[in-house]
């Protein structure tokens, strides 16, 4: 729940800006947008927020949250596009977020999961277990058998360098 009210409040606070850029929009442009959505802006906006539009600098300079150009997205995308603007915007969506699955996908692929063990790599267990002889093996990155495998090995080992 504290998730969801910080949620809301970022967007309290996106509509306290976007109901001060109303103040300043020319009556054409307001009149494209559904009386109710400007109700819903209204009636939900943060009255504590203080933000100031300058109209001297263009939109792009004011300093707008991400919660407000999320609205103001949302306002042209519904009141202001063409159909082919439209498809646009979503055609470049669904690209981005494509690319974005993907990266995901190859980043946490189940298939590869277990193919950055450095120790499955490994050719030569005996070559593995002569340059681990004075050190220690990584116990933590080994998978269960491998580490009853390398115990074995090195007990081995030792057991042969003892006898002679």
């Amino acid at each position: 729940m504290d998730n969801n009210s910080s949620e809301w409040n970022r967007y309290a606070i996106g509509f306290a800006e976007v109901y001060e850029l109303f103040k300043y929009a020319e009556e054409e442009f307001l009149e494209k947008i559904p009386s109710k959505f400007k109700n819903f802006i209204s009636e939900n906006r943060d009255t504590l927020h203080s933000f100031k539009f300058d109209p001297e600098k263009p939109i792009e300079e004011q300093k707008l949250t991400d919660a407000t150009k999320e609205i103001i997205s949302v306002i042209y995308f519904n009141c202001f596009c063409t159909k082919e603007e439209k498809e646009q915007i979503l055609r470049e969506e669904r690209i981005r977020v494509n690319a974005k699955e993907k990266e995901l996908h190859d980043k946490y692929n189940p298939d590869n999961i277990f193919k950055n063990n450095i120790y499955d790599n490994v050719q030569n267990v005996e070559e593995l277990s002569a340059s681990e002889q004075n050190g220690l093996i990584d116990a933590s990155r080994l998978i269960w058998y491998k580490k009853i495998y390398f115990k074995i090995l090195n007990f081995v080992n030792r057991f042969r360098r003892s006898i002679s």
